[in-house]
């Protein structure tokens, strides 16, 4: 995502993305179940995304994630027009 970010828009751009999904992966770490970041059950129970767009920072992307007993475990970066669902790594939920 990155490499095609950067061949896209330039280093520039490239850099800034980073710097976002950097933010957006402390917020995770410091407050992983605060806003604004989203539970979405509708996907399943143990699944929240937090959009890595920041205020006057554009992105279009979001980061899946689950917070466990002793761990945060990042399922996905993924564009927020795709389905979330179908986009879940294999194994990443458990069927309760």
């Amino acid at each position: 995502m990155l490499e095609q970010t950067r061949s896209t828009f330039g280093d520039r751009k490239c850099e800034q993305y980073k710097q976002l999904i950097r933010q957006a992966m402390m917020d995770i770490l410091l407050a992983p179940e605060a806003s604004p970041s989203r539970a979405r059950e509708e996907i399943h129970p143990e699944v929240r995304t937090l959009h890595i767009a920041r205020r006057g920072r554009k992105a279009r992307h979001l980061i899946l994630y689950r917070v466990t007993t002793n761990t945060i475990d990042v399922g996905r970066l993924l564009h927020d027009s795709m389905e979330l669902r179908r986009h879940l790594p294999e194994g990443f939920v458990s069927n309760k």
